[in-house]
């Protein structure tokens, strides 16, 4: 498990300065083990405020980190933090185990949590983890497996999941997720509608959605590589990984540069390709 932060601070370093890298020696890697942070070795989500902080989702609670000391924030009912986003005004959203929340500096600039279970209507009051924080320009978006939490003029609504829901992403301002019996959906007008007119999106177990070049997005499948989504249509998208893609299982995909795109799997590390779907790098 020691790996997983290995990943995420890589990852996370690749979104900012990707863009300055070639093809010529690889980035200064440093590797954290759980002892040197003193908490769970598991950490699912990384976010970086624009203090330059990273705030990360550990089995103990919010781990931060700003470079040189660690810090662990634990909940109220000492629960796992499985997600975590950070806004403009510097609130940490979290969210755990039977909890929903944020974390925000008091006035001896210390965090400290508020918790927003209290806004959640009674027939959702009982939930499991949340997976999947949002933050978009309009509301904040809390995905379980039965429920989307969205948080808006300090109320919360939520939306039951047909099936359950899967994954959840804002990509090209839209919010996408996917449920296990109608496939991938997009917010429209307050309803989730069919993102695509392909039927089959209900048998792929997508993980991550993410720009590609214009209207287009890149999709990627948990095993079955990746796809272009574009008006409405899902179509297969070759890569010189493919091999390694339908082997293994895809766990996130980002852009992190103009013609570049980040592909996190299980097994087999993490690939940086071009737009034409080549290796550029391989970590």
């Amino acid at each position: 498990m020691q790996k997983v932060l290995t990943f995420l601070l890589l990852f996370n370093c690749l979104y900012t300065s990707a863009g300055a890298q070639n093809t010529i020696g690889l980035p200064d890697i440093i590797n954290y083990k759980s002892l040197d942070f003193h908490a769970s070795a598991e950490i699912r989500c990384i976010r970086q405020g624009r203090n330059g902080i990273l705030y990360m989702a550990n089995n103990d609670g919010l781990l931060t980190f700003n470079g040189r000391y660690w810090k662990l924030h634990r909940l109220p009912n000492k629960a796992e933090v499985r997600s975590v986003a950070v806004d403009t005004t510097g609130k940490i959203y979290v969210g755990g185990h039977d909890e929903i929340g944020y974390f925000f500096p008091g006035a001896n600039g210390m965090l400290e949590y508020h918790s927003l279970k209290r806004l959640i209507p009674p027939a959702g009051h009982q939930f499991a983890d949340i997976w999947d924080i949002i933050i978009t320009p309009g509301a904040v978006y809390f995905r379980t497996i039965e429920s989307i939490f969205e948080l808006k003029d300090n109320k919360i609504t939520f939306f039951d999941a047909p099936g359950g829901w899967l994954m959840m992403t804002w990509a090209n301002n839209k919010l996408y997720t996917t449920d296990r019996t109608k496939g991938l959906l997009t917010l429209k007008n307050g309803a989730w509608e069919p993102a695509c007119n392909n039927t089959a999106t209900t048998h792929l177990r997508i993980r991550d959605i993410t720009p590609y070049q214009g209207d287009t997005l890149l999709v990627a499948s948990l095993s079955n590589g990746l796809f272009l989504l574009y008006n409405n249509t899902l179509v297969p998208y070759k890569t010189a990984i493919d091999p390694q893609l339908l082997n293994d299982r895809v766990n996130c995909a980002g852009k992190i540069a103009g013609n570049q795109y980040a592909i996190g799997t299980v097994g087999s590390g993490l690939f940086i390709l071009d737009g034409q779907g080549r290796l550029f790098q391989r970590f």
